[in-house]
């Protein structure tokens, strides 16, 4: 008896001792990976020695008309392109550039540039890299939403004063939206809401103006946590094309956000849900806003086929191969499913067709780019094919 106790008291030490000595070796793991973390914001800070912060000028100061952001200095965006291009895997597919050690890096190098609020000099270091490789247009957008709160928070925390100071729709626009959805994690209410309506109306550039809007739609659900009541945000905006991006933005946010949080809804849902949606938009007789709802869907239920066209293509190498009929078939099935989605929707079933033309070929996916998956992913859209396969563009 007395030599049990003393083995099962010994076994008991010997667990203890182990269990420690792995509480011991992860602490250090934690260490070493918040060090190696710390150090690495560090050492992209040191490198920036000399390098002043932008002045921030007061709100009042803010032109609130053709605003045109100062154009970056080359000798920075050369620096930042640097920064990029150690982000880069070795491996040229799909796969590889989506890991999450390439996100990592890229936000890394968001917010070091945030910290010294040179998006305008990076953003245009990162089109200029997507453009050389268009597979670094897949893993751009997610980080940029994350850094959001950094710039914001570099800025002083002025939505206006941020969106003053650059104006670069790179990857997406995904650093304009992450700014904007970093605002609305501060909660803001209807009357907040006009601050960035009017920093988003001030821009001279129409395109970067529509990229804000949509945008808004982003906070505003965010904010709002339905799309009926956040679309609410949208009427405030000038112009029918403006109004419509907003509804995009509200909508993409309600079922398929660049960041997912417990409040988004199920995407697939989606088509049971958005004709209820549509009948109970706000403001239908304010030019743009109905048809908000149709961009808004479509953009939703392109992503129904085109997330089965990434589980088909997602190993292909790039620069892109001939691709084979039967993938090729495929492809186009897998879009006839996005195309059905816009058929519950009764009189907006059109418009939503239209929309996908042009929500399909400007996703982010470089595969895309490929004419014959192009040809593919667009045949199912009978008369709005055509316009589907000449929409495409570089997404950079």
């Amino acid at each position: 008896m007395g030599i049990k106790n003393t083995v099962s008291h010994m076994v008991t030490r010997k667990k203890v001792l182990i269990t420690s000595v792995v509480l011991v070796v992860n602490l250090s793991l934690v260490a070493l990976a918040f060090t190696y973390s710390k150090s690495s914001v560090e050492k992209a800070s040191e490198s920036n020695n000399g390098v002043k912060k932008v002045s921030l000028i007061p709100e009042d100061q803010i032109p609130r008309y053709n605003l045109t952001p100062i154009e970056p200095v080359k000798d920075r965006v050369d620096y930042w392109r640097t920064e990029i291009v150690k982000c880069m895997p070795a491996e040229s597919t799909m796969v590889s550039f989506g890991s999450d050690t390439v996100e990592r890096c890229l936000y890394e190098v968001y917010v070091s540039s945030a910290n010294l609020l040179e998006w305008q000099a990076m953003g245009q270091a990162l089109r200029e890299e997507i453009t050389r490789n268009p597979l670094l247009g897949g893993p751009c957008h997610r980080p940029a939403h994350l850094a959001g709160e950094a710039f914001l928070k570099s800025a002083g925390g002025s939505i206006r004063r941020a969106l003053s100071l650059f104006d670069r729709d790179t990857c997406e626009n995904g650093l304009t939206h992450g700014v904007i959805e970093a605002w609305a994690e501060t909660g803001p209410d209807d009357n907040d809401a006009w601050d960035i309506v009017t920093g988003c109306q001030a821009y001279s550039n129409e395109t970067t103006k529509s990229f804000c809007a949509h945008g808004i739609g982003h906070a505003a659900f965010n904010v709002k946590k339905d799309p009926v009541e956040a679309a609410k945000w949208c009427a405030y905006l000038d112009g029918a094309n403006l109004a419509q991006e907003c509804g995009q933005g509200v909508l993409m946010n309600t079922y398929e956000p660049t960041l997912k949080t417990k409040f988004h809804r199920n995407p697939f849902d989606a088509p049971k849900e958005m004709k209820d949606i549509c009948e109970r938009w706000p403001s239908k007789d304010t030019p743009g806003m109905a048809i908000g709802c149709a961009h808004g869907a479509a953009f939703v239920f392109s992503k129904i086929g085109l997330k089965d066209v990434r589980v088909l293509t997602q190993n292909v190498p790039y620069p892109f191969p001939v691709f084979e009929d039967k993938m090729l078939a495929q492809i186009t099935t897998a879009m006839q499913r996005s195309v059905k989605a816009c058929e519950t929707l009764n009189e907006l079933t059109d418009s939503c067709i239209a929309y996908l033309a042009l929500n399909i070929p400007n996703n982010p996916d470089p595969i895309l780019a490929n004419p014959q998956v192009r040809e593919a992913v667009c045949k199912p859209l009978g008369k709005h094919k055509v316009a589907c396969i000449n929409a495409y563009r570089v997404l950079n």
